[in-house]
């Protein structure tokens, strides 16, 4: 079989056919699993963030691994965070492109506390050029508390090539402890390539929830045509199976709040991250799904984050996540012939 040339991720899928070219019945048809594939484009990176590590600094293989700290950043902080960026292209991803943009390695936290900002957790410089198999870590602070945290680089698109943010959602336990757990984001430059079975832009596009949630409601994160908006959409029942307890609400159950965080992860999109907490559209239906419309989002491909604030809270539920890149359109002024 030919590899794809287009880089991207792809899906492989193989059905055995009789001898005729056509299908084979039920029961003599053998089940093939389905293969994942990541065709890496000649410049590209991997990231991945990791939790209470103390990367090492070593060479082997030809292959070099550097180690650096952010200032004011604790070192060997147990609960700390580490980020990992690796080169798996072709070319080396520079430390400053040919026109003098330097490549950061940034990183954002976004809470998931309704009333808290998101904090810069680094925007520092690689210190070396990055070699085709060679990579480097970075050490962060942790967040003060339940978030969101999202690594990318940042420079000379031309330099840095593709690259998929690493999102995963840090939470602290009441004993001390604290976890990552990996929040899959359908990716935008690559959904045109994924597989039947990933979202489309006509259908929602939604991270799947980390565990079961006592919120008796659910929401997607939906692209819209408008400019400057995007669509949220709101089911008051989960389309999953909670226990019996919440899966048919209340009329008079309080419905919880929306926390809609987004942000931007290219250099031409410079608009910071955005936040707003929307009340839940008042409904008497027991199974009322509706679109609620979040206008005001800076142009450009913005990471949406959304979650439900149970009512009475101050803090949303994390099993209620849903996260999807989204392009937000510019308003466009029409001149009028004449």
């Amino acid at each position: 079989m030919t590899t794809p040339t287009l880089p991207g991720s792809w899906q492989l899928e193989i059905q055995a056919r009789d001898s005729d070219g056509l299908p084979l019945p039920t029961t003599d048809a053998p089940p093939i699993q389905p293969l994942a594939l990541r065709l890496a484009a000649p410049t590209e990176a991997t990231i991945s963030v990791g939790l209470d590590v103390t990367p090492p600094v070593a060479e082997a293989g030809g292959a070099t691994t550097v180690a650096f700290s952010v200032t004011g950043a604790p070192q060997s902080q147990a609960g700390g965070l580490v980020a990992t960026i690796g080169n798996v292209g072709r070319t080396t991803i520079p430390a400053t492109s040919q026109d003098g943009t330097p490549t950061l390695v940034e990183a954002w936290s976004l809470p998931l506390a309704a009333d808290g900002a998101a904090v810069r957790l680094a925007g520092t410089p690689l210190a070396a050029d990055l070699p085709p198999g060679g990579q480097v870590t970075l050490q962060l602070s942790r967040p003060a508390a339940d978030a969101v945290i999202v690594v990318h680089l940042s420079g000379d698109p031309a330099a840095i090539g593709r690259s998929v943010p690493a999102t995963v959602l840090f939470t602290a336990s009441a004993a001390g402890s604290e976890t990552l757990t990996q929040l899959h984001v359908p990716d935008l430059r690559d959904r045109g390539l994924a597989s039947p079975t990933s979202p489309t832009a006509s259908t929602p596009v939604a991270g799947q929830p980390v565990s079961p949630s006592p919120v008796a409601a659910g929401v997607s994160v939906m692209q819209t045509d408008a400019a400057r908006e995007v669509a949220i959409g709101l089911e008051r029942t989960p389309a999953s199976s909670p226990p019996v307890s919440t899966r048919i609400p209340d009329e008079r159950d309080a419905p919880p709040g929306i926390l809609v965080r987004t942000l931007s992860t290219l250099e031409a999109n410079v608009v910071g991250p955005t936040t707003a907490v929307l009340p839940w559209p008042h409904s008497g239906a027991e199974d009322a799904r509706e679109m609620l419309s979040v206008v005001g989002v800076p142009a450009g491909i913005r990471l949406v984050v959304v979650a439900l604030v149970p009512d009475g809270g101050s803090v949303a539920d994390p099993a209620t996540l849903r996260l999807a890149w989204v392009s937000v359109s510019t308003p466009t002024t029409h001149v009028t012939p004449r």
